[in-house]
């Protein structure tokens, strides 16, 4: 990635996170880069490109660090998806980041089911690691109780102004919950969602990005 792509990404993500998704226009990044318009649209072709090329390097960033942490020491592989979860939110501005995403998913401000499909099909899929094979018509639907769960307590942290969530102390207690709630619809035969967001969830899809990669 070329330094001035690099820039401009690191300049829209401070505009993003000071103003939100939807406060931020083009213009109000190109004045604090000091970009030109032209240049702006050589790498992104909207003010969605750019965001989706943040997140998917988060993404990306996620995945290495979830790999690095399998090389460690654990207890349980419960610790190690603790970790795996809990470490890349404690980094600068990587919680603020998903936050954006998932405050802008829900309300429908941005449009990547892509992006949400890839992060719920990892963590369904961690799930069945953890909790065994009997749960894994469930594993999908405890993903986005998950991650739900995860992004209001990071909401109301936020809303409230109050002490900055300690990640390493939820999220196991959020892990632990979700195997309760797993379990007893495995106990009970019975699923949260409808048939239809089940079968999305449950199909095999081609994830196909937007092309947020254009280099000089």
């Amino acid at each position: 990635m070329s330094s001035r792509k690099q820039a401009l990404l690191e300049t829209a993500l401070a505009q993003f996170i000071e103003h939100g998704f939807a406060n931020t226009t083009i213009q109000m990044i190109l004045d604090q880069s000091g970009v030109s318009k032209g240049t702006f649209y050589k790498f992104f072709n909207s003010k969605d490109d750019c965001f989706y090329a943040i997140l998917e390097q988060r993404m990306q960033e996620d995945i290495v660090i979830r790999k690095e942490l399998e090389n460690n020491d654990y207890a349980s592989d419960f610790d190690l998806l603790v970790d795996q979860i809990a470490v890349p939110m404690t980094l600068p501005n990587k919680e603020r980041v998903w936050e954006l995403y998932w405050s802008g998913f829900y309300s429908g401000e941005i449009n990547s089911s892509n992006l949400a499909y890839l992060q719920l099909k990892w963590l369904s899929e961690r799930f069945i690691q953890v909790y065994g094979a009997e749960i894994s018509m469930y594993a999908n639907e405890g993903a986005i109780l998950c991650y739900g769960m995860l992004h209001q307590i990071a909401n109301t942290w936020r809303s409230f102004n109050t002490e900055k969530p300690n990640w390493h102390e939820i999220v196991p207690k959020i892990l632990t919950y979700i195997e309760i709630i797993l379990r007893t619809m495995h106990q009970k035969n019975e699923h949260i969602f409808d048939l239809q967001t089940f079968t999305f969830f449950n199909s095999n899809h081609n994830i196909v990005f937007k092309d947020c990669n254009k280099e000089a």
